[in-house]
């Protein structure tokens, strides 16, 4: 565990562009959604998986698996964060939770400096009307409507 000022390089000369090189906080999950999740997709908390169910030989309490975000606005609650790799179906994989992530699913236009929330559209970020949507961080990046934005999420 590392104590006192963190410092991001937001440049990295092997090419990362800041993703791999900026202070980030990922998890590892559990994919138990019937279908593969592909590398900056947004992904929710599988409410349907029970403490102690067994999934592909494993067993694992309740906020261990993973689903792709349905789109809905009122479940932004339960997001966790973006795939950081594709992630196939029964797998465990990466999830980034707080930082730089590139290459996140972009709905409608985003300007740098919005701030961002779940998407309409399963899997993907929007631009957040402040006061009605749960803010998950804000973009670096402009990006249009089914291409992907750069952002950086606070989520823990």
């Amino acid at each position: 565990m590392a104590f006192g000022p963190q410092f991001a390089k937001l440049a990295d000369p092997d090419g990362l562009a800041g993703e791999g090189s900026a202070p980030r906080r990922e998890g590892v999950y559990f994919n138990n959604s019937g279908s593969d999740i592909a590398d900056g997709m947004v992904v929710i908390v599988d409410l349907t998986a029970a403490v102690g169910d067994v999934l592909n030989g494993a067993i694992f309490g309740f906020g261990a698996a993973i689903q792709l975000s349905d789109g809905d606005p009122a479940g932004t609650e339960a997001i966790y964060g973006v795939a950081d790799e594709l992630i196939a179906d029964g797998t465990w994989g990466t999830v980034c939770t707080y930082g730089v992530k590139l290459g996140v699913l972009c709905e409608g236009a985003i300007t740098a400096g919005d701030l961002i929330c779940g998407g309409d559209d399963p899997g993907s970020v929007k631009t957040a009307a402040v006061g009605t949507n749960r803010v998950i961080g804000f973009a670096i990046s402009d990006g249009v409507d089914e291409e992907t934005v750069d952002v950086v999420l606070q989520l823990g």
